[in-house]
């Protein structure tokens, strides 16, 4: 979405950033700021009751705005984490993997998966080319489609060795969902 897809063509560097919304948290706290100064200055110069009205006021804006949309994952604990990421962390410390079927973040509903799978990894920390973030490059974006499609070809199996990936986790319960 705009203005992250523009900035991605026009400014230097921006398409190597993994998640530009970091940037939203620090516009949040600049603004507070201004709003903080412009409220304080406001606040000197009006009466006692024109305040009291200003902070109620202020305070049921935050009250309707408030939206507790979180909706709560149930985190496994680690005794609960599938096996093959124990393997995995016996296996050289140097070692890359790939998860497949690889899921992007627009692959609803799948693409939660991933983020369950960056969990797991702590397990182990060992290079993976799966992943989830707030920011996919178009041509990363591309790569997960096309992995999908073509997996276990011999030009997939060829590309990911060309990365540098030596282990390949099949999920076959997931394919048959896909499917």
């Amino acid at each position: 979405p705009l203005p992250y897809a523009l900035f991605y063509y026009i400014l230097p560097g921006f398409n190597g950033m993994r998640n530009s919304a970091r940037w939203e948290v620090l516009g949040i706290i600049a603004i507070a700021v201004v709003v903080g100064v412009i409220l304080h200055t406001l606040l000197l110069r009006v009466s006692l009751i024109k305040k009291a009205l200003i902070y109620a006021s202020l305070l049921l804006i935050i009250l309707f705005e408030f939206s507790p949309s979180i909706h709560y994952v149930k985190v496994p604990q680690k005794n609960d984490f599938p096996k093959e990421y124990f393997w995995l962390a016996e296996q050289s410390s140097h070692i890359a993997y790939i998860e497949m079927p690889i899921y992007n973040w627009n692959m609803f509903p799948y693409g939660g998966r991933e983020l369950l799978r960056q969990y797991y990894s702590t397990v182990s920390f060992r290079r993976s080319v799966n992943g989830g973030s707030g920011f996919a490059p178009p041509a990363w974006q591309e790569k997960t489609f096309w992995l999908d499609e073509n997996f276990p070809s011999r030009q997939s199996i060829d590309y990911l060795k060309k990365i540098g990936v030596e282990v390949i986790v099949v999920h076959t319960d997931e394919y048959d969902t896909l499917s």
